[in-house]
């Protein structure tokens, strides 16, 4: 399961879902800054979700998929399939929290 954020300030916030993906047995990485790591090799930024998605590489990966919003205190997570045009890695599940929402100044 890998988590993707849009912004570095909201890794300490994400943390805590992390530790309760792991209480319930879920094999979680360092989480990834998404914007980051495109600026890093030279591509623009992925374009941001709107809320909370969960996405899942295959039909093993469901079930689990479905489960992750509850178990962090959430029951409206959106949970979709990854896209066709991108490549599938089996048993694998993004998380992607949308960045945070820009104040006026």
């Amino acid at each position: 399961m890998y988590i993707q954020i849009y912004d570095g300030s909201q890794r300490e916030g994400v943390r805590e879902y992390r530790d309760a993906w792991q209480r319930i047995g879920a094999s979680v990485p360092p989480i990834e800054n998404v914007t980051d790591s495109a600026r890093k090799a030279g591509r623009p930024a992925p374009s941001p979700v709107r809320g909370p998605t969960v996405r899942f590489h295959d039909q093993a990966s469901i079930d689990c998929a479905v489960a992750l919003g509850p178990a962090s205190g959430f029951n409206d997570w959106r949970v979709e399939p990854l896209s066709p045009q991108l490549k599938a890695t089996s048993r694998t599940i993004e998380v992607w929290i949308p960045p945070p929402e820009k104040t006026a100044q």
